[in-house]
C-alpha cells in the first residue's frame, strides 16, 4: 500500500524488452523485499531468480550467488575454472532461457564483490532480455552497485526508486486493513511512532498499539519460550536464511525440538518459513533481537555457528567462519590457514584479501610467521599491494632472517606506486639478510625499480647483470629463472634481440613442465619475433594458443593472446581477419574491463583494447578510435604509455586530412616530448624515428630533421625504419622503392603500404597515379578501408576520376539503411546499432541484411570500403 507510483514504474520496466535497470533504496522497513516479490510476480510471466546479501559473507565470492549458478552451471566449483570461465559460462547458459529473464537482487548493500561481476557481467553480455532490479538501503554498497549497472544502458533502461515513509493516506490504509475500527487519531500515533515504515505500522496495528516499537519484539519474543528465544539468537547471528535441519545442527537439537519454537515465532510473524528454510522475517526483528542479547550469548551464538561452517569445506563458509570467530573473540589463525591453502583461494577479490589482511592483527596470527607469510602471499596475489605491505613487514619483524619478506614488502611497495619507500626497504632487507639468494632477488627487483620507477636505465642494466652472475652458481631452478627475466628486460629495453634469444632459450630449459614459466617463454619470443618483424613467424606461434583457448572455453587467455594476434595481422595487412578477431573478443574484452582491477582474469586488457583499436582505426571511424587509444593511455605510466600515443599520432597524421593537421603535429610533438621525459634507449630511438616520418608527411621537414637520431641500429625494425626516415626527408624515390620491396617480401604489407603512400608523395604525378591506384587495389583486396579512402582522395588531388573496385551496388539504400551502413562501417554491432537508433534488434538485422545485399558486400569491412569509395549512390 501507498507503493503506486513505484509499482507503475516497476510494472513499466517488466513489461519492456531488452535490458533494463531497477534501483531501489530505503531504510529497513521501507517494503524493498515486498517490491521484489511483486517484481517476481509481474506479468508477463519470466524467468527470476533472486539474489540476497548477507553481512558475513558480503566478502565471500558468488555467496550470493550461489542458487544462481547451482541453477545455470549445475554442480560448479570456484576452484575448477578462473573468474572469466565461470562469468563466460553462466552468461551462455542464461541465455540458453528464452522469453523474459529477471535479476532481483535483495539487500544489494552486502552482495559480494564476485555476484555483483556476475550480475554485472550478464547484464553487459546477454543476448535478451533481462530486467535487474536492486534493492538495498542507503549505503556505498547500493550505491556502488547502481552506478555500475546503470553505466551500462541507455538512461531510458534505467530507473532509481526512493522508498520514502508512507504518508497519511497510504498509513491509514495500512493499518485498517488490519485494524478496521482505527480511527483518524490512532493511525496519526501510529504513524509517528513508526516513521512512516511499513513494517512498524503493520505490527502497531497488530498489537492494538499496546507497545512502543522498540519493544515490540522483546515482548512477542518474550511470549515464545526459552527455545523459541535461543533460536531467533541464532537467526539474528547468522543474518542469514538457515534450513531447519541446519539449525538442529547448529544447536544439537533433534527436529522434534526446532518444529514447535519455529512455529511459535512464525506465529508472532518474528520468523519467516518457506520450504523449511527459516529466516528472520526482517532485518529490523534482527537488529531488535541483537540489540538485547547479551555479550555472553552473543559470543556463544557466533561460536556454534563458526563450529558448524567450519566443517564445510568451501570458501564462503570458511569466510564466514572467520568471521564469527573473530565476533566470538575466539582465535582465527587456524581458520585462515585454510583459506590461505583453499584450492579456491585465488578466486576471491581484493576486498575479500583485505579483510583478511587485517586480521594479521589477530593475536594467534600476529607471532607467527609461517601463517603472516602465507596469508601476505595470497594477498599479493589476489589483493591490493598496499594491504600485503604490513603483512609482509610483520613477517620480516618475526623472521630469523627477515630479507626475504622485507624484499616481498619493497615489491609491494613498488607495486603499490610507492617507490621511495621500495627504495628504502630494498636497502633495509640487503642490511638484514645474509642469505646469496635473497641478494640474488634483490637484485632484479632494484632492476625494475631503477628502470620503471626511476627511468635509471644504465643502472638498471647493471643490477640485472649483477643478479645473473650471482644465480650462475646456483644452477638450474626459480632464482637463475628470476634473474632471466631481468635481463631480458633489460635486452629488450635495449632492442638487443641476440641477448633476448639467448636468455629466451636458457630460460626454455628451465621451464619444461612448469606450464607457468613456460607461458612466459612464449610471451618472450613472441616479443623477439614482433622486434624482428617476422610478423607471419609470431601468427603461427600464438594461433594454435589462441585457437585452443577459444575452443576450450578459456577467456581470460584468448584475451591475453589476442594482443599478439592482432598485432601480427595487422602488421600483414589481414585486416579481414584481423577483424574478424576482433569482432570475436570484443564482447568479451567490453565484458571482462570491469573485472581487471578487482580479479585476475589473465589478461592485459588495455593493451587488448589498443589492439582493437588499431583494428577499428584502420577499417571504421578512425576519429573515435584514435580518442580511445588517448583514453587508454591516460591512466598508465609515461613509460608505458608511449607506445600508445605514438599510435593515436601515426593514425591522425596518416588518415587525417588538412583540417587534421594541427592536431596531428600536437600529437606528434606530445608522444616525443613523453618519451624524452622517461629516456628509455630503445623507446625514445624509435619514437625519434616514427615522429620523424610523420613530420615529414605533415611537411614539417626542417623540424623532422631536427627529430632524427643518429647512430648504429639493433634491430631490423630500427634498421628499417631509420632508412625509411632518411629516404622520405631526401625524397629518395629509389629508397623507398627498394624499402617497399623488402616489407613487402618479409611479409610486412601494412608498412610496405604506407612506405607506398610516401612514395607517391615525391613521384611526379604522372607515375604517381597508377601507383595509388595499385594501392588502392591493394587495399580493397586486405580490407584496409581507411587508407583505400585516404588514397583515393589524394587520387582526386592529382586530378585522376574517382572509380571503385569490387560489385556495382544494385539499388540505392535508404535513409535508415544508410544509418545502418554507416554504422556497420564504423565498427558497431547490432545491438549497439540498435540502441543508437533506438530499434530494436531484429529491425537492425533485417536493415543490416539489406545493406550488404544492396551494396554488394559480405562483411562489415566491405561495407565500409564500398561507403568510403563513393559506392553508395544516392
Amino acid at each position: 500500500m501507498g507503493r503506486d507510483s513505484e509499482l507503475a514504474v516497476l510494472r513499466a520496466a517488466a513489461g519492456a524488452t531488452g535490458r533494463g535497470v531497477v534501483t531501489v533504496t530505503g531504510e529497513a522497513g521501507s517494503g524493498k523485499t515486498r517490491l521484489l516479490a511483486e517484481v517476481a510476480a509481474m506479468p508477463p510471466a519470466a524467468r527470476s531468480w533472486t539474489l540476497r546479501g548477507h553481512e558475513p559473507e558480503s566478502i565471500a565470492p558468488f555467496a550470493s550467488a550461489g542458487e544462481l549458478l547451482h541453477d545455470l552451471l549445475g554442480q560448479w566449483r570456484a576452484q575448477s575454472a578462473d573468474m572469466m570461465h565461470i562469468l563466460e559460462a553462466a552468461l551462455a547458459a542464461l541465455d540458453e532461457h528464452r522469453g523474459p529473464r529477471r535479476l532481483l537482487v535483495d539487500d544489494a548493500q552486502w552482495l559480494d564483490g564476485a555476484t555483483s561481476a556476475l550480475v554485472h557481467y550478464l547484464l553487459r553480455g546477454t543476448r535478451g532480455d533481462l530486467l535487474v532490479v536492486a534493492a538495498g538501503r542507503p549505503h556505498p554498497g547500493t550505491g556502488g552497485l547502481h552506478d555500475a549497472l546503470t553505466g551500462l544502458l541507455d538512461v531510458g533502461a534505467v530507473r532509481s526508486l526512493r522508498l520514502e515513509p508512507l504518508d497519511e493516506e497510504a498509513a491509514g490504509a495500512l493499518v485498517r486493513s488490519i485494524d478496521p475500527a482505527a480511527d483518524a487519531v490512532v493511525v496519526a500515533e501510529y504513524r509517528r511512532a513508526a516513521g512512516g515504515s511499513p513494517f512498524w505500522l503493520r505490527l502497531l496495528a497488530q498489537d492494538s498499539g499496546r507497545t512502543a516499537t522498540t519493544a515490540l519484539v522483546r515482548t512477542r519474543l518474550a511470549a515464545c519460550g526459552r527455545d523459541a528465544a535461543e533460536l531467533v539468537r541464532l537467526l539474528a547471528v547468522t543474518a542469514r536464511p538457515l534450513a531447519t535441519s541446519d539449525v538442529g545442527q547448529v544447536l544439537g537439537w533433534e527436529l522434534s525440538r526446532v518444529a514447535p519454537a519455529a512455529a511459535s515465532l512464525v506465529a508472532r510473524g518474528l520468523v519467516s518459513e518457506q520450504h523449511g528454510v527459516l529466516a528472520a522475517s526482517h532485518d529490523l526483528v534482527r537488529e531488535a533481537v541483537l540489540a538485547d542479547l547479551p555479550d555472553d550469548l552473543r559470543r556463544e551464538a557466533h561460536r556454534r555457528v563458526a563450529r558448524w561452517l567450519e566443517e564445510a569445506d568451501h570458501l564462503s563458509a570458511l569466510l564466514a567462519a572467520v568471521w564469527h570467530r573473530d565476533a566470538a573473540g575466539d582465535a582465527v589463525g587456524g581458520l585462515v590457514a585454510r583459506l590461505v591453502l583453499s584450492p579456491e583461494r585465488l578466486m576471491l577479490d581484493s576486498d575479500a584479501v583485505t579483510a583478511l589482511a587485517r586480521l594479521a592483527a589477530a593475536p594467534d596470527l600476529r607471532d607467527d610467521e609461517r601463517l603472516l607469510t602465507a596469508l601476505a602471499e595470497l594477498v599479493s596475489a589476489v589483493g591490493e599491494p598496499a594491504a600485503a605491505l604490513p603483512v609482509w613487514q610483520r613477517a620480516a619483524d618475526l623472521g630469523a632472517d627477515p630479507g626475504s619478506a622485507r624484499l616481498e614488502a619493497a615489491r609491494a611497495a613498488f607495486r603499490s606506486g610507492d617507490v621511495a619507500l621500495a627504495r628504502r626497504l630494498l636497502a633495509q632487507a640487503r642490511a638484514e639478510s645474509a642469505d646469496p639468494l635473497v641478494a640474488v632477488r634483490l637484485d632484479v627487483l632494484e632492476s625494475r625499480v631503477l628502470r620503471w620507477g626511476e627511468d635509471r636505465f644504465e643502472e638498471a642494466s647493471e643490477a640485472a647483470a649483477r643478479a645473473l652472475v650471482a644465480a650462475e652458481p646456483f644452477g638450474a631452478g626459480p632464482v637463475l629463472a628470476e634473474a632471466l627475466t631481468a635481463v631480458i628486460d633489460d635486452a629488450l629495453g635495449r632492442g638487443d634481440i641476440p641477448r633476448v634469444v639467448e636468455a629466451t632459450d636458457r630460460m626454455a630449459a628451465l621451464a619444461r613442465g612448469d606450464r607457468d614459466l613456460e607461458r612466459v617463454v612464449t610471451s618472450y619470443r613472441l616479443f623477439v619475433l614482433q622486434l624482428k618483424e617476422e610478423h607471419v613467424e609470431a601468427e603461427e606461434l600464438v594461433r594454435p594458443h589462441w585457437a585452443a583457448a577459444e575452443r576450450e572455453g578459456h577467456p581470460g587467455r584468448l584475451l591475453e593472446l589476442s594482443d599478439v594476434l592482432l598485432d601480427s595481422l595487422v602488421a600483414q595487412g589481414q585486416l579481414l581477419e584481423a577483424q574478424r578477431v576482433a569482432e570475436r573478443i570484443t564482447p568479451l574484452l567490453d565484458r571482462g574491463t570491469g573485472l581487471s582491477h578487482r580479479f585476475d582474469i589473465g589478461a592485459d586488457v588495455a593493451s587488448v583494447h589498443i589492439a582493437v583499436q588499431h583494428v577499428r582505426a584502420l577499417t571504421g571511424d578512425w576519429r573515435a578510435a584514435a580518442v580511445r587509444v588517448l583514453d587508454l593511455a591516460a591512466p598508465m605510466t609515461p613509460h608505458l604509455a608511449t607506445f600508445p600515443l605514438r599510435l593515436a599520432a601515426a593514425v591522425t597524421v596518416r588518415l587525417g586530412g588538412t583540417h587534421d593537421a594541427t592536431r596531428a603535429k600536437e600529437l606528434c610533438e606530445r608522444a616525443l616530448a613523453v618519451a624524452t621525459a622517461v629516456g628509455c634507449p630503445r623507446c625514445l630511438y624509435e619514437t625519434r624515428l616514427e615522429i620523424t616520418r610523420l613530420l615529414g608527411v605533415l611537411g614539417h621537414t626542417e623540424r623532422a630533421y631536427e627529430v632524427m637520431p643518429e647512430g648504429p641500429q639493433s634491430s631490423r625494425l630500427q634498421s628499417r625504419w631509420h632508412a625509411w626516415a632518411v629516404a622520405m626527408l631526401a625524397n629518395d624515390a629509389e629508397g623507398l622503392t627498394v624499402l617497399r620491396a623488402d616489407y613487402a617480401r618479409t611479409g610486412s604489407h601494412l608498412d610496405a603500404l604506407w612506405v607506398g603512400t610516401d612514395l607517391a608523395r615525391v613521384l611526379p604525378p604522372e607515375e604517381a597515379r597508377p601507383l595509388l591506384e595499385e594501392l588502392v587495389a591493394e587495399c580493397d583486396a586486405r580490407g584496409i578501408s581507411n587508407v583505400g579512402a585516404s588514397l583515393q582522395r589524394r587520387l582526386r588531388e592529382l586530378g585522376a576520376r574517382p572509380w571503385r573496385r569490387g560489385r556495382t551496388v544494385s539499388a540505392a539504400l535508404s535513409d535508415r539503411e544508410r544509418e545502418v551502413a554507416e554504422l556497420m562501417a564504423a565498427g558497431a554491432t547490432n545491438p549497439e546499432i540498435a540502441a543508437s537508433l533506438f530499434l530494436s534488434r531484429k529491425t537492425v538485422e533485417h536493415h543490416a541484411s539489406r545493406v550488404l545485399a544492396k551494396v554488394g558486400a559480405r562483411n562489415r569491412t566491405e561495407v565500409a570500403a564500398r561507403l568510403s569509395d563513393g559506392g553508395d549512390p544516392r
